[in-house]
């Protein structure tokens, strides 16, 4: 699990950047992608985590929801809970909330694809 879940964040920082830098090449991306990197590293795994052990028990669409609110619920309470504490002016279209809510939505998505993609693999192994 550690393994998919260290690869869903390196596929996620590198979408991140692979999109802000088809948008301008000219800005410093790749530090971005860094910085993005170990915060998924540091937060995006373990609320990932989390979430699977939350939602072991449920299936379907139940659980497919319920981790998306928990990744996405993490993701806007990293970038809001600062704001908030340091009463600190925001707008919705901060560049950070909104890059917080694309990536974690990309790391949501590579980890289903990649869970069931295993879940498949297995499957087809014990046929």
């Amino acid at each position: 699990m550690i393994i998919r879940k260290f690869l869903t964040a390196m596929l996620t920082s590198f979408m991140v950047v692979l999109i802000y830098f088809s948008l301008d090449p000219s800005s410093p991306v790749l530090l971005f992608g860094i910085y993005l990197f170990s915060i998924l590293m540091f937060v995006g795994i373990p609320t990932s985590i989390v979430s699977d052990f939350l939602t072991k028990k449920q299936q379907g669409l139940s659980r497919l929801l319920t981790s998306f609110i928990l990744h996405v619920g993490a993701a806007s309470l990293l970038v809001l809970l600062p704001f908030a504490l340091y009463e600190i002016n925001w707008n919705p279209q901060n560049f950070f909330f909104v890059t917080s809510l694309f990536s974690s939505f990309l790391f949501w998505t590579f980890d289903e694809m990649l869970k069931i993609q295993l879940i498949n693999k297995k499957l087809c192994m014990n046929t």
